[in-house]
């Protein structure tokens, strides 16, 4: 049996009483036409705890495609579609879910596959937002992409 961390209690306290702060969503596609599209999902509380991480791949994902993280382990829980763009985000042991809201969104597409002769034979794409819970604790709260890393752990001191 895994030990209960005095943050996961104290979140859960905080959450449950409804003092809590505003969940932040950082997702990351990468749909590369020789292999499963991969989506990362990150929850963090505020802009820079962490409190979920995880993802999934699927063979040519479509916009309309649902990707879940769910981390028992601090009881949090997201799903997207449209590459990222839309979802929601709970955490289930406090009894609260919200929809998304993006605050920032981008895309590109870039020659990942070349040959010999300099042409490219594949297009990798990707696409990179972040949504927030729109709670009223998110006033200054910046939510930002990450420079399309899968992670936007580099950027927040983890």
């Amino acid at each position: 049996m895994k030990p209960i961390h005095l943050q996961t209690i104290t979140l859960t306290l905080a959450l449950a009483l409804g003092a809590r702060a505003c969940l932040q969503v950082h997702t990351h596609l990468l749909s590369d036409p020789f292999s499963d599209d991969g989506m990362t999902i990150q929850i963090f509380e505020g802009s820079d705890r962490q409190v979920c991480m995880g993802g999934g791949s699927k063979f040519f994902s479509s916009n309309q495609d649902w990707f879940q993280v769910d981390c028992p382990d601090t009881g949090y829980r997201a799903a997207v579609t449209e590459n990222g763009k839309r979802g929601w985000v709970e955490n289930y042991r406090a009894g609260y879910r919200a929809d998304l809201v993006v605050k920032d969104s981008g895309n590109h597409r870039y020659c990942c596959a070349g040959d010999d002769g300099g042409r490219c034979r594949g297009y990798c794409s990707e696409w990179e937002s972040c949504l927030n819970d729109n709670h009223q604790s998110c006033g200054g709260v910046v939510c930002k992409n990450c420079d399309f890393r899968g992670s936007c752990s580099h950027l927040r001191g983890y």
